[in-house]
């Protein structure tokens, strides 16, 4: 059931009004796949501009993808029958740029309700103003095609984050998919770490084998996060973080945050999430953990969300899961802007 305000209980009043007034921000959408106007509410999928500011988040990372599938790629037919054009699907690169043209189109038309960030300044102006801030990342270093120039390239386009590894290993990083060996960072790949650290821009250790990470960790890039992940403690599954890697990624300052797919989660209802921030919460502390919804990825949100317009659902669950009012306000929003605040240049 989604929240009927005549019938909530009192601890879920409390749990509302702590985020009344909190700017709200989400670490993982995969909206740009899907081909729809971002800037008009719609009913299909989880996220768009209007939905997205229903919801209370004034910071979303849109994510780009450019691999459809373990083992098999399938992402040519997936944009085929989402309608891209042929000239998108040809090439990763075409794809990554593609996506990011449909999202800056998206902002355009969003009559002053949305801005690509690309300064702590832009977010900062996005928060104070009740509009939504868009974070542009990339999921997978295979968009480069092997040319460290081309992180430049898209780095004046606005992406502020990369994750060098998505569904299968390429030339820089292995992948967590669990049929794929454990290779961790390739020469190639800690090159483009240190261009990423000249650059400025983030680092997204999502889908990186448990090698890969450990090495990740302790690369010079300054700003590390995971993007979308449970919590192997809660839930036994491969594509989780153990305790360990939580820690290494609280020491380097970074966040982890929290997935919405029932997948990873070990179970349909809303307290599952709740069970994996709490437990992270616990093992790292509540200032660096966050939500990494994945709205729009191939994944069931808990049955009592409908799409992004029932984010603030969560702030109950957290508060029935034992977390106080500046926890569920840091891990909803707080921690991800202090975050991306210190991965943007002023």
């Amino acid at each position: 059931m989604r929240h009927d305000p005549a019938a909530s209980p009192p601890l879920d009043d409390e749990a509302f009004e702590w985020i009344a007034n909190a700017p709200l921000a989400d670490a993982h959408a995969d909206s740009l796949l899907w081909n729809r106007d971002l800037s008009k509410a719609c009913t299909a999928g989880h996220a768009d501009i209007p939905r997205l500011l229903e919801g209370g988040i004034r910071a979303q990372a849109f994510t780009i993808a450019t691999w459809g599938l373990p083992v098999i790629d399938g992402m040519g037919l997936l944009a085929h029958w989402c309608g891209w054009p042929r000239s998108a699907r040809r090439s990763p690169r075409a794809r990554a740029l593609w996506q990011i043209e449909q999202i800056h189109r998206a902002v355009e038309r969003s009559a002053g309700q949305a801005s690509i960030v690309r300064t702590r300044a832009d977010l900062d102006l996005c928060v104070s103003q009740n509009r939504l801030g868009a974070i542009l990342g990339i999921e997978g270093a295979q968009c480069l095609e092997g040319d460290l120039n081309s992180l430049r390239e898209l780095h004046a386009l606005g992406v502020r984050f990369l994750g060098p590894a998505h569904l299968i290993p390429n030339e820089f990083a292995s992948c967590s998919y669990w049929i794929y060996k454990d290779r961790g960072i390739s020469g190639l790949g800690r090159e483009l770490l240190a261009e990423m650290s000249q650059i400025g821009m983030g680092l997204d250790v999502a889908h990186a084998s448990p090698r890969a990470l450990d090495e990740m960790v302790t690369s010079p890039v300054n700003a590390t996060f995971c993007s979308h992940t449970g919590v192997r403690a809660v839930t036994d599954l491969w594509r989780n973080l153990r305790d360990e890697q939580l820690r290494s990624l609280a020491r380097k300052g970074g966040v982890a945050a929290v997935i919405l797919a029932r997948e990873y989660l070990g179970g349909a209802g809303i307290e599952r999430p709740a069970a994996h921030v709490r437990h992270a919460v616990e093992t790292v502390g509540a200032e660096y953990v966050a939500i990494g919804s994945d709205f729009d990825g191939f994944v069931r949100l808990p049955r009592e969300m409908r799409d992004a317009r029932d984010f603030r659902l969560l702030a109950p669950a957290l508060r029935r899961a034992g977390l106080g009012r500046e926890a569920v306000r840091a891990v909803l929003g707080g921690n991800l802007l202090r975050f991306w605040r210190r991965m943007l240049p002023q």
